[in-house]
């Protein structure tokens, strides 16, 4: 008896202790992997030539590395800029100061590797214009390299998680155009920790259709509005959400209740929160919002899937010639409210869908030459479709700005040497450059630029200036302009082609 109970305790103690390392196995690589990464925000005061540190050394629960302890910099506190170049190399050093210098527009992206006794860090430099405050920022995104060890966050690509019993909070981030085209990555999720002030350990991530989930689970609804309450209060306060801005046209808070089981509702929820800025979580007037949505978003992918469409032909008109030049065809979708199409029209996912879809119907359809706008996305991910199109075919973007990259990568694609035109909504020195270099000859300048035209104002100026810079080996085409702007500066734009579409 003695002897089988000696034997008892022996297991039990065995047991305790292997549990024990287990967990201690499991807490190393844990700590690991969350000491193992973060980011460092500066911002850079290019005409006094100094620079301050934005972001904390603790960021999300990251332990902060220097990279030179001799040189680091200290929050908020102003230094003189060489102390910022003297965190890097010499390489890195010269570029930077070389793309501020040139008073730089763009974004400059420098990827490094970092040595350090036995360690090794992959770096990658983001600066880009301040436009706010005429300075720039500068985002130091750090990752320690392991042997033989995964160091990267799981995103998943479907929403089966978050069917099961528990509550869930929801932040959903809908990705803009250049995000959507070139996709997430660690360092976009880093940025996100940092100005929600949330630890990896309790999150899932999703990224489906565009739109970017971090989830938090809890066990009941008290523990999520206390939760929610502690979140707003911080994320009010963040100094750091021009990040958001960079990356996401929208974003959006949810929350999941034990309740909902459905994948089908769950999904079409986070698409609504995410393309919905009216988030105040008053579940009635939200669900009669959604299921306004949702009814329409189902009508909406039917119609595409069944070609349901009424046809318009547009014509682009030559008022010197007198005639019409080019012909266009709009498709559009009957039977929804305008209210509702607008939310579904503005999830990236959803436009370039029916964009790519209305395309392909009007080219497989028609033997005629007709002209054909594409999204930026569609162009560079799906020309193969249009290849042998043996109309004008032209760039449109779904945000403010085409992406002069993305536009030249497509030009690249194009083996049939089509006439490529853009759709322009803001004119910039690089993309005056740009058209002359590629001998762009079509450019259509859009409501949203020449509704702002006013006597001799910024906007005038700058269409004056592309028309004189351009002058007649570029179509500087006016889409939907209004009758007064028409009349009023007709001859002062040397106004020539008109479309509407």
């Amino acid at each position: 008896m003695i002897f089988t109970n000696l034997i008892d305790t022996i297991f039990v103690i065995f047991a305790l202790i292997l549990v024990l390392l287990v967990t201690l196995v499991a807490l190393f690589f844990f700590f690991k992997k969350f000491h193992s990464r973060g980011l460092i925000i500066y911002k850079i005061n290019n005409i006094q030539k100094t620079v301050i540190r934005s972001s904390s050394k603790k960021i999300s629960g990251i332990k902060h590395y220097d990279f030179n302890k001799n040189n680091s910099l200290n929050n908020n506190e102003y230094y003189d800029i060489e102390k910022f170049f003297n965190l890097f190399d010499v390489d890195t050093k010269e570029k930077i100061s070389k793309y501020l210098n040139l008073l730089s527009k763009n974004e400059l992206n420098i990827k490094y590797l970092h040595k350090e006794k036995n360690k090794t860090y992959s770096c990658e430099l983001n600066i880009f214009p301040n436009e706010e405050e005429k300075n720039y920022w500068a985002i130091l995104y750090w990752k320690k390299n392991f042997k033989n060890t995964l160091n990267s966050y799981v995103v998943s690509e479907n929403y089966n998680q978050l069917s099961d019993n528990n509550f869930w909070f929801l932040i959903n981030l809908q990705v803009n155009e250049l995000t959507y085209i070139q996709g997430i990555n660690e360092n976009l999720i880093t940025a996100l920790l940092n100005i929600f002030k949330l630890e990896e350990k309790t999150l899932k991530f999703f990224y489906i259709e565009g739109i970017l989930t971090v989830a938090k689970k809890f066990k009941n609804m008290n523990e999520v509005n206390k939760f929610k309450n502690n979140f707003f209060l911080t994320f009010k306060k963040s100094s750091h959400l021009f990040i958001i801005k960079k990356y996401f046209k929208d974003f959006g808070f949810q929350i999941v209740n034990n309740s909902e089981r459905s994948n089908t509702l769950i999904t079409n929820k986070i698409k609504f929160y995410a393309s919905n800025k009216t988030n105040n979580f008053n579940s009635y007037i939200e669900d009669l919002e959604f299921n306004k949505f949702n009814e329409a978003l189902d009508i909406f992918t039917k119609k595409l899937e069944y070609l349901d469409f009424i046809e318009q032909k547009n014509y682009l008109y030559d008022h010197l010639k007198e005639k019409n030049i080019e012909k266009f065809i709009t498709l559009n979708i009957n039977g929804i409210e305008q209210e509702q199409f607008k939310q579904i029209k503005n999830i990236n996912f959803y436009k370039n869908l029916e964009n790519n879809i209305f395309n392909k119907y009007i080219v497989e359809n028609n033997s005629e030459k007709i002209s054909l706008v594409l999204t930026q996305y569609n162009a560079l991910n799906n020309w193969n479709l249009f290849s042998k199109h043996n109309g004008k075919i032209y760039i449109d973007s779904l945000d403010d700005n085409l992406d002069l990259n993305v536009i030249e990568k497509i030009l690249l694609n194009d083996q049939n040497n089509h006439e490529i035109g853009l759709f322009v909504k803001n004119i910039t020195p690089d993309l005056i450059k740009f058209i002359q270099v590629k001998k762009i000859k079509n450019i259509v300048l859009t409501s949203q630029l020449t509704n702002k035209i006013d006597d001799f104002n910024e906007t005038y100026l700058k269409i004056k200036n592309l028309e004189m810079q351009l002058g007649n080996n570029v179509k500087i085409i006016y889409l939907n302009l209004s009758d007064e702007i028409n009349i009023k500066y007709f001859n002062k734009l040397n106004i020539r082609y008109l479309l509407n579409l």
